[in-house]
């Protein structure tokens, strides 16, 4: 949708860059205690709550935030359900409030331009929130109920001036596909072994002609397929999704593709997946021809394979989360763009390599596949001749 706000990096001055990115909801936290828009509109206070509200709540929406960009980089405004965080014309010591959005070209535009930094460091990440307008700093003024300005800057360990932010809410969903093989894959029949066995033997010590008789043939081997993905830490979030896995196997009768839906909480993803693919059957009736003093023996061999082959695939993962529009309205549970995919990823304790395809992340995957089963079965019969 072209009308959403892109998702970037939110800047900092002087430290790195916030965990949080432009248009997506967050949640604005000094001290354990949540930034609130006061619930009653334009010109209303925000305050410091110290319950934070869930989304079935009613008043979810009053301590949800939203950052966009504004034309000059590092400076933003910050939403709240339509209004936008401003000075109202305050300055130290004056509280702060909320107010309908000015467009780039009205006089009151700068009261909701904001910039982060970092010149006082704290051990978390955490930040001032500084008004571009009247240069003062957002401050709790000691206590948890409206949000003040401050012209002085508080070193750490004082926390009254130091905010932090927490992604409000998303979901990742993730389709494992591309599946690469070891080239062991492609001759399979260089790592067979035969299996014999016996099942029709008979002698003819009486009879001076041949004789003739016939055997039913009913026998079957499954063909298994299973894989499992090498153990990692940078995996176990996944444990938490629900995944696609869209595999594409190459079996003892060929390539096939499986999709399996990965949404059993009760194990871990590296749980090797068995899935009985086909059989190799043979069927049919055989005639049989003994001579006299002749013992007969027929056998069925079966062409069996039991390999353990190596692969690659790769975990596309999806965020989505709710989005705010360039008009200021809000988005439900859209598509975001891969830097929040990213966010959302560490947030969910991934510290793994990632690469980017568009809005959707990729993460590389390793594991093993083990195919067992029979390439094929054949009849042999064999005989020789009894001594008197």
């Amino acid at each position: 949708m072209d009308d959403l706000i892109p998702n970037n990096i939110v800047h900092v001055n002087g430290g790195k860059n916030l965990n949080i990115t432009t248009g997506i909801p967050c949640k604005i936290i000094n001290d354990g205690h949540y930034l609130d828009n006061g619930g009653e509109g334009y010109g209303s206070l925000v305050r410091l709550i110290g319950i934070p509200y869930d989304r079935n709540d009613y008043n979810y929406a009053r301590q949800i935030w939203f950052f966009e960009e504004s034309l000059n980089y590092g400076e933003y405004r910050i939403s709240s359900d339509r209004n936008y965080l401003d000075t109202l014309g305050g300055g130290h010591e004056s509280e702060v409030g909320i107010s309908s959005r000015n467009h780039y070209d009205h006089p009151y535009y700068s009261r909701q331009l904001w910039t982060f930094s970092t010149q006082m460091i704290s051990e978390t990440e955490e930040v001032q929130i500084q008004s571009l307008s009247n240069k003062c700093y957002l401050d709790n003024w000691g206590g948890y109920s409206t949000v003040h300005f401050s012209e002085y800057l508080n070193k750490p360990p004082d926390s009254r001036q130091l905010w932090k932010f927490e992604i409000a809410d998303y979901k990742l969903k993730v389709e494992i596909e591309n599946f690469k093989y070891d080239k062991k894959i492609n001759d399979l029949d260089s790592y067979t072994s035969k299996i014999t066995s016996v099942i029709f033997t008979s002698r003819n010590r009486s009879c001076s002609n041949p004789w003739k008789t016939e055997i039913t043939l009913s026998e079957k081997t499954p063909n298994i397929t299973s894989w499992s993905f090498n153990k990692s830490n940078d995996l176990t979030f996944l444990d938490n999704l629900d995944v696609d896995v869209k595999a594409e196997y190459a079996g003892v009768k060929g390539t096939f593709h499986e999709i399996i839906k990965w949404n059993n909480k009760t194990t871990s993803l590296e749980t090797t997946k068995k899935l009985k693919l086909d059989e190799t059957n043979i069927s049919g009736k055989y005639s049989i021809e003994i001579q006299n003093k002749e013992e007969v023996e027929v056998k069925i061999i079966w062409h069996k394979v039991n390999l353990d082959i190596q692969f690659t695939a790769m975990a596309k993962i999806k965020g989505f989360s709710d989005r705010l529009r360039k008009n200021g309205t809000i988005a439900k549970m859209e598509q975001v763009d891969a830097n929040a995919v990213s966010l959302f990823l560490k947030n969910s304790g991934f510290k793994g390599k990632i690469a980017t395809e568009g809005k959707n992340v990729l993460v590389e995957i390793t594991g093993n596949i083990n195919i067992q089963g029979a390439l094929k079965c054949e009849i042999e019969k064999s005989s020789k001749f009894l001594s008197n």
